[in-house]
């Protein structure tokens, strides 16, 4: 896909948007461990730089590219706990990250404490994340 100049007209923006954010997000999701750059990524995509990817997340109601990257990884921890009946802690030390990377990240992502939300559903913190803006 060629990069979108940058004088394209707002409503091909926004249909643009449409298009490229599911693809955004697609491509964050199959890889929750993958530490691809969002500069990397909107290359990927066809995009100019990371810029240009976080305004049409924005236009599509999603949040940062950052805050979707670092959802994803702490949202397959927190499965991956889930699954196995371990804390988050344990889960965290067997990836191979760092404990307090993982509770500050949950944090800042979802602006509520590890201990708040272990018990609710996949979908219910998809949507927690989706209306919280980091």
């Amino acid at each position: 896909m060629p990069p979108v100049p940058a004088n394209t007209m707002p409503h091909v923006k926004s249909r643009l948007a449409d298009q490229i954010a599911p693809l955004v997000v697609r491509a964050i999701l199959s890889s929750p461990y993958a530490y691809e750059s969002a500069d990397g990524l909107a290359k990927r995509v066809g995009l100019r730089n990371r810029h240009q990817l976080n305004r049409i997340l924005n236009r599509a109601g999603l949040p940062s590219y950052r805050v979707l990257a670092s959802f994803t990884r702490v949202l397959a921890l927190r499965d991956g706990a889930v699954a196995r009946h371990r804390s988050l802690c344990v889960e965290v030390i067997a990836v191979g990250y760092q404990p307090a990377w993982a509770y500050r990240t949950w944090r800042r992502v979802t602006g509520h404490l590890w201990s708040e939300l272990r018990k609710l559903s996949h979908d219910d913190l998809v949507q927690l994340v989706l209306g919280h803006r980091a």
